[in-house]
This record gives structure tokens, sequence and C-alpha cells, in this order.
């Protein structure tokens, strides 16, 4: 029986460990950490995601193979790009279900989309996979800082000391 993984932010890969037959152990993994993590690592059931930056802000999908029992990265989601300087550290992201979300909170070149933002990621399954899928920006109304929590599809964003954490959730289609 295997609880969720836990996982430990470390140099060259990510460490997991997972309880099997009642003791920690560390799990095998085949991948090396591409980038510099940040301070953010979300565990979604037995999938780990943490916002990591080599140039570029994202997040980064491990999952176990379940033949092999070896993890490895599934998936890369990008945000915004920034040119390389002595920070190289990712920012918030989480994991919800189908979802996925990448803090940027700045761009060095022309952005997708206004910054600060979060992209939205949505699991479109097949060939397709992960892609993104919308995005949501800073406003005056609706100024962004830095934390960003997924329920559901329910998206979270702290705000500012005067409006506080700001929710959204997609909007449904009408005729």
């Amino acid at each position: 029986v295997s609880a969720g993984p836990v996982v430990s932010l470390g140099g060259g890969g990510l460490p997991i460990a997972e309880k099997l037959n009642g003791d920690w152990v560390l799990a095998q993994w085949t991948y090396t950490a591409g980038d510099e993590p940040g301070g953010r690592v979300a565990v979604d059931g037995g999938r780990v995601f943490y916002g990591g930056t080599s140039g570029t802000f994202k997040g980064t999908l491990i999952e176990k193979n379940s033949s092999t029992g070896v993890w490895g990265v599934t998936a890369q989601m990008p945000g915004e790009f920034r040119f390389g300087d002595d920070e190289f550290y990712g920012r918030d992201v989480d994991l919800s279900g189908n979802r996925a979300v990448v803090y940027s909170p700045y761009s060095d070149e022309p952005p997708m989309r206004p910054t600060p933002n979060v992209a939205i990621f949505l699991n479109f399954g097949g060939t397709t996979g992960w892609a993104n899928n919308a995005g949501i920006s800073s406003t005056g109304a609706t100024p962004f800082e830095q934390d960003v929590e997924m329920r559901g599809d329910e998206i979270f964003i702290s705000g500012n000391d005067l409006t506080g954490t700001h929710v959204f959730r997609p909007q449904i289609a009408r005729d």
C-alpha cells in the first residue's frame, strides 16, 4: 500500500519518499531538475508539481510510472520568460485534478498577458496532454501578491492588505 509521496527540494533532483509496506523509502526516479526549484511544491494524489525556473517561470509535473514504479517528469508548464540572473528562483504553482496554475511575477520579454499573472493549464489527455488554457492578470482592482492555491476549479490568489484574497472560478458558457 502506498501513501502519498513526500518530497524534499534538493540539488540535482527532487527526492521523493513513499510509504511502502509501512516503511518510508526513497523512491527511484529517472530525472534531474533541469531548473532551480522554488519555494512551492504541490502534491495532488500521486503527483508532484513544483515551481522552478531556468529562464522561464514554470511548473514541472512528476508522476510515478505504474508499470516500472519509477518517478519521472511527465509535463512542464511554462509561465513568463525572464533572463538569467543570480535569483533563479521559481514561484508559486498548484495542481488540482486536471488543472494546474503557474504564477509569474514579471516578464523580461513581451508577456503572454500583463504581469503579474497566473497561467492556467488544463490536462486535455491523449496526445495533447497539458496545455495553457487561460490566464488571469493582476489589475488595479485585483492586485496580485505571490501566493496561489487551487481547490477543485477555484483559484485563490493573494491580494494586498486592502483587497484580501481573490477567488476566481471558470465562467459557465451560455448560449
